[in-house]
């Protein structure tokens, strides 16, 4: 990052255990998580090995609840007049960040992110 942060960036698209994703962020002075929604929030423990819950089967399924909470959330702001979060100037910076991480994915080097 501009800044002298590293970041790195994994995907995949397709598992064989159903559809998944997460977010860490690691920092020196601790860590911030976003796990996968599971169908069951329980786990059983046994002999060197966990069972958990399912997930969504797919994409649709775990996004239904978020996507009518974030559209609420738009509607409000275009009803108060307040500024729209994520703004644009976000989605482009992310837009870089993705550019960046595939042209690292071809080149298998850093590579520089571009924000302009």
């Amino acid at each position: 990052m501009p800044g002298g942060a590293l970041v790195q960036v994994d995907c995949a698209r397709r598992t064989g255990y159903g559809y998944d994703e997460r977010i860490e962020v690691l920092g020196s002075s601790g860590l911030v998580e976003s796990m996968r929604h599971r169908v069951r929030a329980v786990t059983r423990y046994g002999a060197g090995h966990a069972v958990t819950g399912g997930m969504p089967e797919g994409w649709f399924d775990r996004a239904r609840p978020t996507y009518a909470l974030a559209l609420a959330h738009f509607v409000r702001l275009l009803q108060t007049g307040a500024p729209i979060e994520p703004s644009l100037d976000d989605g482009w910076k992310a837009q870089a960040i993705a550019e960046a991480a595939v042209r690292s994915l071809a080149s298998g080097a850093s590579e520089t992110i571009n924000y302009s």
